[in-house]
């Protein structure tokens, strides 16, 4: 063998030694670094922030704040009870109004009068009125236009949680007794095809705030305990009654933006759109005096989406559509005034 054929060898396994040492140990930044040949990545470029504008688009008939907000299946939104300043009381009235004329009819009067109740569309397109300081369920039927009593319970209650699982039956419990000295354990299964309520299963410490559904059927609370003023998500397991921290799914911007709410100072309103609480879609969209809020997931934090004319404090928010946002009452009578919150045009 010659010099020639022992040196080209010697640099093929030299070669060779090289190109296996680096299969086995990777070079990492701070080696990279180190040999001056670092390049940084290229960093991901954040969209600009959508922005809206919102208008007013009518009136409702009378002023009140802490009302519910209910999508009707013909594009009409029920306003229903709410409350006064000034001796005004609560009501027990409702509106009707439509986002397409700005105009607000007289809607059926419930049986009883509501404030800071809860409202949620079931699944046949009536809404459900619980809660509120009364005792009676009501139900609203849009194709007849008439309310009609949907059972009792045992206590009033204020901030109770509820959802309609898959099965159709609307599961009501924790909420604020009101003097009692924690939130209550009792939940009822309500039945909206018979009206009847049953006992349902305990929850093994009460809670007062929002309930939702995963795709999977399981039930997922935002609320907090007795004396806290933090909210949490929370699994709620029917069968123990146990409550147990919500591991939230990888890139879920609705239940990310639900944690990152239960995070946030002032008691927010939350819209998810379309409808009203429970109805699981995005992008989810909070109101803050004058400022209508939406969650990034690329920024992982509420922002500005517009601003409002007027402080809708204690007013209620609906998303109708993931851009288009309606907001009416407030606390000051100049909140009567309904405003709607759409996409600005490019000029």
């Amino acid at each position: 063998m010659n010099r020639g054929t022992i040196s080209l060898l010697t640099t093929v396994a030299v070669l060779t030694f090289t190109l296996t040492a680096c299969d086995e140990k990777k070079t990492t930044p701070k080696d990279e670094l180190n040999q001056g040949t670092y390049v940084p990545p290229v960093e991901r470029k954040l969209k600009p922030l959508p922005r809206f504008k919102c208008e007013i688009k009518g009136n409702l008939a009378k002023w009140r704040f802490d009302p519910t907000l209910s999508p009707l299946p013909d594009g009409k939104v029920l306003v229903a009870g709410g409350r006064q300043r000034d001796g005004g009381g609560w009501l027990q009235d409702t509106e009707l109004y439509d986002p397409a004329t700005g105009e607000s009819a007289p809607g059926p009067k419930m049986k009883m009068p509501r404030a800071m109740h809860s409202a949620m569309m079931l699944a046949d397109g009536r809404t459900l009125v619980y809660s509120g300081m009364v005792k009676e369920l009501e139900v609203y039927d849009p194709k007849k236009n008439v309310w009609v009593s949907g059972g009792k319970v045992k206590k009033d209650i204020l901030g109770a949680v509820a959802v309609q699982l898959p099965d159709g039956k609307v599961l009501i419990g924790g909420g604020d007794p009101m003097g009692s000295a924690a939130f209550s354990t009792v939940t009822y299964l309500w039945d909206p095809a018979t009206r009847r309520i049953n006992k349902g299963p305990a929850l093994k410490e009460g809670r007062q705030g929002d309930a939702f559904l995963t795709k999977e059927g399981k039930v997922v609370l935002l609320s907090r305990p007795y004396g806290e003023t933090r909210r949490a998500l929370e699994s709620w397991d029917l069968e123990t009654g146990d409550l147990k921290p919500f591991t939230v799914p990888k890139d879920d911007v609705k239940w990310k933006s639900l944690k990152e709410l239960g995070s946030m100072r002032g008691g927010e309103h939350v819209a998810l759109a379309p409808g009203s609480h429970g109805k699981m879609a995005s992008p989810p969209t909070a109101l803050r005096g004058k400022s209508v809020l939406r969650f990034f997931p690329s920024r992982s934090s509420w922002r500005t989406l517009g601003k409002l004319k007027y402080d809708h404090k204690d007013g209620a928010i609906i998303a109708l559509s993931p851009d288009k946002i309606l907001v009416v009452g407030g606390r000051e009578k100049e909140a009567s005034a309904v405003e709607i919150c759409t996409p600005e045009v490019a000029k």
